[in-house]
């Protein structure tokens, strides 16, 4: 009988989980290693990209020692979870700094969630927020992938502030969203690919 391909659940850009069908080649893997490998985690060419730089490193200490961390990948407590600063993957994400006549606007909101640490992510998601926001507020319609190139950002972290956008505690802003239409796409001219539009409050 042939064996059925393992299944791993991850997180896909919306929050939800989905079922990722593990090669018979990795099943031996660890979610962690094949996080690396799928996100091409590898030692870095630039000083000024890499793991050490990344807005994802987490150190932490354990004694008389200090570990690296990454958020996306998490701690296990063990060599594991390890990230070597010199390194780099697909998911890299460069710190941004809010322009100082911003700041009043990013720096008071709350971010939360499970995996929060307030001293780390205060300063790196109130950056994501203000590079969407200041793009966004044109009220053109853009894709995910659209306001991605644009930014910088992974599409995930732009799918949650624009979340974050909707809440009272951020400004309570409309933000819409439609299909966007393609001429000749199919009979309604719609693909299965959205746009979003930010009308500020």
């Amino acid at each position: 009988m042939k064996k059925k391909p393992k299944i791993e659940m991850v997180v896909d850009l919306f929050g939800e989980l989905s079922a990722l069908p593990i090669p018979s080649s990795d099943a031996h893997m660890s979610k962690y290693q094949i996080f690396k490998k799928v996100n091409h985690y590898r030692k870095s060419e630039s000083k000024e990209q890499r793991c050490k730089t990344c807005s994802n490193r987490r150190p932490k200490q354990f004694k008389d020692k200090r570990y690296n961390k990454c958020v996306l990948i998490g701690n296990s407590n063990s060599p594991a979870t390890d990230i070597a600063k010199n390194h780099i993957c697909d998911q890299y994400e460069e710190i941004m700094t809010i322009p100082e006549n911003q700041m009043h606007l990013f720096e008071q909101p709350r971010f939360d969630g499970a995996t929060y640490e307030k001293e780390f992510d205060q300063k790196r998601l109130g950056a994501q927020m203000y590079s969407v926001y200041d793009l966004m507020k044109d009220k053109r319609w853009r894709t995910l992938s659209e306001i991605a190139q644009i930014t910088g950002y992974p599409e995930a972290s732009i799918s949650a502030r624009l979340r974050d956008l909707r809440k009272e505690r951020f400004g309570n802003h409309t933000v819409n969203r439609q299909r966007r239409v393609v001429p000749e796409a199919n009979i309604n001219n719609e693909t299965g690919l959205f746009e979003y539009q930010l009308i500020i409050s």
